[in-house]
């Protein structure tokens, strides 16, 4: 004999309105061991698509920023290639104003790497602190539900997590 099927759906819905495990267990008609394993494989569930679903937030956000970046790289030296022509083909005056041109765009090449830089340390604090977090909810999701909703609330009103996550 199989064991009974548990609707992963009303499973969620139950433990969100906070119906006992041993109330979903009667409501299956399995046992309340069979609702721990159901519940933990949930969890999993959730905490894994929550992360790709970060994952792929964070990449996009990536790929559109190093696009942005290679853009202005793009623009600045194609100027400065053009101001390097022109250098070659003026004399007096026209050279001193074209090589005060090459000057300020090296200027904004370095502001560009300084930035690039930023993001990147930044992208690296943000890629340290995603993997905490995710390490935080992968445990959370072991506890039991009202140490974990204490937990939870304790983090909240440090403003370690924000209001708005919803963790069951």
């Amino acid at each position: 004999m199989s064991a009974p099927k548990i609707d992963k759906i009303k499973l969620n819905q139950w433990l969100r309105e906070g119906v006992s495990q041993a109330e979903i267990a009667r409501r299956f008609g399995c046992s309340e061991s069979t609702v721990s394993m159901a519940k933990k494989k949930l969890k999993n569930t959730i905490v894994r698509t929550v992360a790709l679903e970060k994952a792929n937030e964070v990449v996009e956000a990536d790929l559109d920023m190093m696009g942005q970046m290679r853009k202005a790289s793009k623009v600045i030296n194609h100027q400065l290639e053009e101001a390097q022509k022109d250098i070659e083909n003026t004399i007096g005056a026209d050279k001193r104003a074209t090589q005060e041109v090459i000057v300020k765009l090296a200027a904004e090449v370095r502001k560009q790497i300084e930035a690039i830089l930023h993001i990147a340390e930044a992208w690296d604090i943000h890629k340290a602190f995603a993997q905490f977090q995710a390490d935080v909810f992968e445990e959370l999701a072991k506890w039991e539900p009202k140490e974990r909703q204490g937990a939870i609330a304790a983090l909240k009103a440090k403003h370690t997590l924000r209001g708005s996550l919803q963790i069951k």
